[in-house]
């Protein structure tokens, strides 16, 4: 029997053991479920070599102690056991990655990213020290990258093994790991305290820096006689970049005598991070001899860190007043109802602060690391002061409080500029909820926040069913934890509970909106407004933007979005919407991906947790180009856990752009997840088709490789297949064009003919094969009306459309027409907007583009997010070129350019027109004398492959 069989066997009543994880030389690590509590664990079993060395009762004992050791950063021991031959213990299992497998992908690690898990494995063992546990055994393998954190594992293992066998072991296994033992433990010493840590964390930041440990060898004791005898190689020849600074620091966490050491792994990274912020390039400082002034020198030291300190913690901007941060209240209390509590009441705290017109009150939770999160008690005033700096508060809102026999507790307000708090106590029943809890704090909070007079009413708060709020404040735990699909169910249960309960309504409409459910967005945000006199003061405009974005108005949505962020800039929700806004609709703004970015990066520099924002910030990067970047940020997208429908097509999109089409299986994924790469194939062509190799191949492998049947299928190859026609359109490659055009089996001649005259019209030269399309479509058409099957307007639209580019005007406007009585009989959107593009056209064929001008402008797309990205008609693409060439023509070169950059925005059939759009806008900016933007439009075209247009010009 395998070691897997034995400990399934072992631990069959507790654990279903699945599959191996990994192993080392101590122990094997495997994938198990706990069938208690229904959650993924991780076993570790020792090596029976081990195992045989060890008194069995004094190493469980051991890691009974260690598993008291609590801190957010420490990887918890949930459970150990034990046989005659094996020994193991229970971790929860951490979805992310070890620093090993980091360094192993990248060798050498970003100073920032270096700092970052120094400062969390430094706070880790900060806290294990303080209680007395060494942990010997600091390296890579330990450190588990999670959630932008870094955690300390294998806490207690190395003593409790160390103490169950005694001083080394007798299998010749070292206790620890000899490229970052301490020398006194290498050398077996008695007296292993928390300078022994700290070494070994030096060994690991030196790695993380220079892409290898200090010391290395062929054998453990060659590496061993290293530490013992030799200096620390220099950093600074290996990353050049790095200060003398951070050299001199790592070497005083590497000396070989613990005295020399810094005393705490806290120093050690507070020295760091100094080192890290002074400038390398400085002066020497020039040395006082005499006493005197080496006393007024330190004092001048003194007085300049304190000044650097107040500008670090209260940056040189002004504090608005009115702006309050609350944070989540520490608990008194262990149990996990209590530290709901404090969270809760902070809670209704910013919300009962947020029905004033004066307040601007925001939840400090989004602004704190994530041990302070786990446990706001790691949150210090200073942490307090200096985070709510950095959001500009005036003010700031913390606490603790202890539920009981009943709640008590204290609230503080921190005046952040003055350096002054004031001590608000709270003593409530046994019974009393969260809710009532925070709007008790938030009335005694008001007369110290708001001017005299301002008014005031809560009633609103104050009669919410209880079980709607329970809900909600649910609800809000989950939306900051990005757990958007859980959040919704806990906001339709509070709206359930009280109808009236707009706040639950908007933020569940939100929530939906995360999770792409705009039928139940669109049905909670009109809740909201039917009672909008219940929102936040400041929250009734995004509300009726969130309203127009559903529906596909962006107009008002961006003035509605606009109108919110004038009353608070610092809403990293608003900006969010703000930037989907430009991502999948059509607003009259001019460069859409631009504004989008600025939009999202706003939305992500306020709260970098927030997990939507990186999805569009990776494609944004990676249409640029920019792999580094997209590369960042997709680590930090992957830890959030994103479901695969999010993570898929970014995965695909990196490896195409990063490497190249050729290293992508195409041939798997099109018949795997074939909607992804779809979405893949759209991402990296619009926007302007700066990726067109990458899309090219995505579409070419859904036309070759998906198969599936069914409606599905078909409008996926649809969609490659029109996809790929707007981007051959671009390139001017007209015989790749009809090529795949005539090799098509599926969709028959009249969806062909569509192509080919939408081709025509973005000036391919496909002229006779757009009249043969338009004769097959008239037919098929005619056909339909003569026959049983319904006709249906799009085959009428593309005919009105050709008519008018080949100058017939009134059969155009007979077309148009039709178009518009269809459209009345029927109370049709779709045909009413055909019949006003058709019209246009039918105007500008008759040669009066004056009276043109009025229902080119009025043509404004308004279906809802989805229904651009694909349709010619909902786009308006030809309609937007047939303007900004009008406005040229007018001599308005500006507007012209400001209508053409529209072409660089979210639908594909946007595509076919951006050639056309590149050559307006650089003879736009030429008229302008805007010789930057000209040549700009020439590098875009000549990257194309369009030089026959460059050369026009």
């Amino acid at each position: 029997m395998d070691l897997a069989d034995r400990l399934r066997e072992a631990v069959a009543d507790r654990y279903a053991v699945e599959r191996e994880l990994g192993r080392g030389g101590m122990a094997v690590v495997y994938l198990a479920r706990d069938l208690r509590h229904q959650r993924r664990v991780a076993i570790k079993v020792l090596r029976p070599e081990l195992t045989v060395t060890l008194v069995a009762d004094r190493f469980l004992r051991e890691i009974q102690i260690a598993a008291q050791l609590q801190h957010p950063l420490i990887v918890p021991l949930h459970d150990s056991g034990g046989t005659d031959e094996l020994l193991w213990y229970v971790m929860p299992c951490i979805e992310g990655e070890t620093l090993r497998e980091r360094l192993r992908r990248e060798k050498q690690l970003p100073l920032e990213d270096a700092l970052r898990v120094t400062r969390d494995a430094a706070a880790a063992l900060q806290c294990a020290h303080q209680h007395g546990f060494v942990h010997r055994d600091i390296k890579p393998e330990n450190i588990l990258l999670s959630g932008g954190h870094a955690l300390l594992a294998d806490f207690g293992i190395a003593r409790a093994l160390t103490r169950a066998v005694g001083e080394g072991t007798s299998s010749g296994v070292a206790i620890g790991t000899p490229a970052y033992m301490s020398p006194e433990q290498a050398a077996g010493g008695t007296v292993i305290d928390a300078r022994s840590d700290v070494y070994s964390l030096g060994c690991v930041v030196y790695e993380m820096l220079a892409g290898e440990p200090p010391f290395t060898g062929p054998t453990p004791q060659a590496v061993i006689a290293r530490h013992l005898s030799e200096h620390v190689p220099s950093l600074t020849v290996v990353r050049t970049g790095l200060s003398g600074a951070v050299q001199g620091v790592v070497e005083r966490a590497l000396a070989k005598v613990p005295a020399d050491r810094f005393g705490a792994a806290q120093a050690f990274c507070l020295a760091l991070e100094e080192a890290v912020v002074s400038e390398p390039g400085s002066a020497p400082r020039r040395r006082w001899r005499p006493k005197r002034k080496a006393l007024l020198g330190g004092a001048a030291v003194l007085l300049f860190g304190a000044l650097v300190w107040r500008a670090v913690v209260f940056p040189p901007r002004s504090l608005d007043p009115a702006r309050v941060i609350v944070y989540p209240l520490a608990s008194r209390s262990e149990s996990e109802r209590a530290a709901r509590f404090g969270e809760d009441v902070a809670t209704a705290v910013f919300t009962a602060l947020n029905f004033t017109e004066y307040l601007k009150a925001a939840d400090g939770w989004r602004l704190l690391d994530a041990s302070q999160r786990e446990d706001p008690r790691w949150l210090t005033e200073r942490d307090v002061r200096r985070v709510s700096a950095r959001a500009q508060a005036g003010f700031a809102v913390d606490g603790s409080i202890l539920v009981s026999d009943s709640a008590r507790g204290v609230i503080r307000l921190h005046d952040v500029a003055g350096d002054s708090s004031i001590q608000i106590p709270v003593s409530l029943a046994a019974n009393a909820d969260a809710w009532t809890v925070g709007l008790h704090a938030a009335i005694a909070l008001l007369p110290r926040l708001i001017p005299a007079g301002q008014p005031v009413d809560l009633h609103s708060l104050s009669e919410r069913s209880p079980a709607a709020v329970a809900w909600f404040l649910r609800g809000e735990q989950a939306y900051r934890r990005a757990r958007f699909r859980e959040a919704l169910e806990y906001y339709r249960g509070a709206v359930t509970a009280d109808p009236a309960f707009a706040l639950a309504a908007l933020r569940g409409a939100q929530a939906a909106s995360w999770n792409l459910r705009d039928a139940d967005a669109l049905e909670l945000i009109r809740t909201a407004l039917a009672h909008q006199a219940l929102l936040f003061p400041r929250d009734r405009d995004v509300a009726r933007g969130f309203e127009a974005y559903l529906l596909g108005r962006a107009e008002p949505a961006v003035r509605y979005f606009q109108q919110a962020l004038a009353l608070d800039r610092r809403r990293p929700e608003v900006w969010m919407a703000l930037g989907e806004v430009y991502t999948h609709l059509l607003p009259d703004a001019g460069q859409l991906d631009s504004l989008a970015e600025t939009a999202f990066k706003e939305a992500r520099q306020l709260d970098s947790t927030f997990a939507p924002v990186l999805y569009h910030l990776i494609e944004i990067a990676l249409r640029q180009g920019d792999v580094v970047e997209a590369t960042r940020l997709m680590r930090q997208f992957r830890e959030t856990g994103p479901d695969s429908a999010e993570r898929v097509p970014l995965e695909i999109m990196l490896t195409c752009v990063r490497e190249s089409p050729d290293k992508v299986d195409w041939r798997g994924l099109a018949r795997s997840v074939p909607q992804r790469v779809v979405e893949a194939g759209r991402s990296l062509a619009v926007a302007g088709l700066y990726q067109p190799r990458c899309a090219e191949a995505a579409w070419r492998a859904i036309l070759a490789h998906d198969t599936a049947t069914g409606m599905d299928g078909q409008a996926r190859r649809w969609g490659a297949l029109s996809g790929l026609q707007a981007l051959l359109v671009a390139e001017g490659r007209t015989d790749a064009l009809t090529e795949l055009l005539r090799q098509d089996r599926e969709f028959g001649p009249d969806r062909i003919a569509r192509l080919y005259i939408l081709s025509a019209l973005a000036g391919a030269p496909v002229e006779d094969q757009a009249d043969q399309g338009a004769a097959e479509l008239r037919r098929v058409y005619e056909a339909d009306l003569r026959g049983t099957r319904s006709a249906t307007s799009v085959p009428l639209w593309y005919l009105g459309l050709w008519e008018a580019h080949r100058g017939r005007s009134a059969e155009a406007g007979v077309i148009a027409d039709s178009l518009a009585a269809w459209a009345a009989r029927r109370s049709a959107r779709r045909e009413a907007l055909m019949a006003k593009s058709v019209a246009a056209r039918a105007l500008l064929a008759g040669g009066d583009s004056t009276t043109a001008l009025k229902p080119l402008l009025a043509l404004v797309p308004d279906t809802v997010r989805g229904g651009l990205q694909w349709s010619p008609w909902e786009s308006l693409g030809g309609e937007r070129l047939l303007l900004a060439r009008l406005r040229f023509a007018r001599g308005e070169f500006a507007e012209g350019y400001r209508v053409a950059a529209g072409f660089d925005g979210p639908p594909v059939p946007h595509v076919m027109y951006l050639a056309a759009s590149l050559v307006l806008r650089m003879s736009a900016a030429e008229r302008l004398a805007d010789r930057r933007a000209a040549d700009a439009m020439q590098r875009r075209l000549l990257a194309l492959g369009r030089q026959d247009l460059v050369k026009g010009q």
